[in-house]
């Protein structure tokens, strides 16, 4: 997900209950993460649109059936 997430989001290991316990300790203890992730979530967000990904989804799929033909 870091490609996708890039610096706006604290990573963890999701399978890893002490990794996801100091994720959310940190976030609770550092205000000034916090300020960045509240500023860098909504940057992040706003790079991705639906009408990006139904074009890139439809590019994929031409792409897919120009290829079997």
């Amino acid at each position: 997900l870091s490609g996708i997430a890039g610096e706006a989001a604290l990573r963890f290991e999701p399978d890893n209950a002490e990794d996801i316990c100091r994720a959310m300790a940190r976030l609770t203890a550092d205000e000034t993460l916090r300020a960045r992730l509240a500023v860098e979530g909504p940057r992040r967000a706003a790079a991705f649109s639906w009408t990006a990904t139904a074009r890139a989804t439809l590019d994929a799929i031409e792409d897919a059936v120009l290829l079997s033909t």
